[in-house]
This record gives C-alpha cells, structure tokens and sequence, in this order.
C-alpha cells in the first residue's frame, strides 16, 4: 500500500502550502481584470469529485466490474496505482495516457483491463462536478470578454475530458491544452510553454488559475505567466495527485 499511503501524504502537504498562498474569488476576479488570457486548471479548480481521493474513482471500478462479471479483482486499487507509477517511470518527462497506464498493470487479462479502463473513463465522468465558486469566476471572466483556455495534466483522452467539462456546464473556452493530448506536462513547464508560443506578445498578460503548489503556481511562474492558487490547494473531496 506504499503508493497510496504517499499519494495521502501528498495531498496534505499541498494543502497546508494551500492554505497559506491561496486566494479566494474576490482576489480571483480583480487579477481577471488585470489579464487578457485566463487559463483555468480543472481537477480541484474547476471540477470537483464526488469521492474523498482519486483513489476512490478506483475503487468504485472495481466494485462496478464485480457488479458486471461476477469477478473480484484482488488488491485492485494497489495495483492501478502501481500501473500508474510505472508507467510514468516508463515515459520520462512526457505525459501518460489511461492506455499506457492499463499496458502496465500485471496480473489481469486484457480482456478485463478493457473492461476496467472504460469503467474508470465511465466513473469518472459521473462522479465529476462544478466547484461552485470557480464556476462563478470562471463565469465572470467570460462575461468580462477574457479569453479562457484550460490547461490540465491529465492521463485522460481528450473526448472524455470534454465530457466533463459539458457535464459541469464549462463551455465558451477557446482552446484546451492537456497534457495527454500534447505529450507535455504542466509540472515540467512545457505545456505551459507552448501556451507562451501560442500567445506570443502576451506575456504577463497571461493568468493561470490552479490548486497545485508546483504546477499551477511555482512553474507558470518561471514561464513567465502569473499565476494563482486557489484557497485551500485542492481541499475537499476529491483532491487530485499532480
């Protein structure tokens, strides 16, 4: 249970250091005023989930494939994240996809890992909602005529991204930069360097708006965009590990 046990203790270092940088939405919208490109995180920004750790979404697969084929899978949970950790090990500084993480996992036939990998897809969709405040703010720089890209690491095809972004009702964005799709990661700075290429002349211009200390904060900040951590670093359910 050693990566599980770690991902727990990420979470709560982050969001100590949350507590302490964060801003809430009235210092949100004022630096909105001040930018004419906002990128938004989603996981713990924009969306929230409906279980207490990504973990969890994990744990529901499993209990969905019981549900479905009858069959238990021993020690599920360790073993995605295990999949997970290798997989990463295996591509270096690029980004994973649930495929690669899927093609790492030991111990279950591919015909179940099919099964499993479209339930997580499928779980994880229903179990994605808007964070109140954020869609606010999200609202009010669109309503200000800002232009909202979003810029998420994630190991998530990019059509199920997008789901959850409908679902929670986040639209009117013009350009989405995930990771899984570009090959290049928030927590490395690349993708942060392709939105500067994207957007030349903008520079601090440019606001990114997250909860991960490095990712949406220390990094986009080396790259040369502000950025802003939102109040609390991914507090509540569903806080995710970057």
């Amino acid at each position: 249970m050693r990566a599980l046990a770690l991902a727990k203790v990420k979470r709560r270092a982050r969001h100590a250091l949350g507590e302490m940088l964060g801003v809430k939405a009235g210092r949100m919208v004022r630096e909105i005023g001040r930018a004419e490109i906002i990128s938004f995180d989603i996981f713990d920004t924009l969306v929230k989930r409906k279980v207490e750790a990504p973990e969890d979404v994990h744990r529901l697969v499993c209990q969905e494939f019981l549900g479905r084929t009858g069959t238990a899978v021993s020690g599920y949970q360790e073993k995605r994240a295990e999949a997970e950790r290798e997989a990463r090990k295996r591509k270096g500084a690029g980004e994973i996809t649930l495929k690669d993480i899927f093609r790492c996992m030991h111990g279950i036939p591919g015909k179940d890992k099919k099964i499993l990998r479209e339930l997580e897809e499928k779980t994880e969709l229903s179990v994605c909602y808007p964070d109140p405040q954020m869609k606010r703010v999200y609202g009010r720089a669109l309503k200000d005529g800002k232009r909202v890209i979003i810029t998420s690491d994630m190991y998530l095809d990019e059509g199920i991204i997008k789901q959850i972004l409908h679902k929670c009702g986040y639209g009117g964005y013009e350009r989405l930069y995930l990771s899984s799709a570009y090959n290049m990661r928030k927590s490395t700075g690349q993708l942060y360097g392709a939105i500067r290429e994207a957007y030349p002349g903008f520079g601090g211009r440019i606001l990114h708006i997250g909860d991960n200390v490095k990712s949406d904060y220390i990094i986009p900040r080396v790259k040369g965009i502000r950025a802003l951590l939102v109040c609390g670093g991914g507090k509540g359910k569903g806080a995710a590990v970057e």
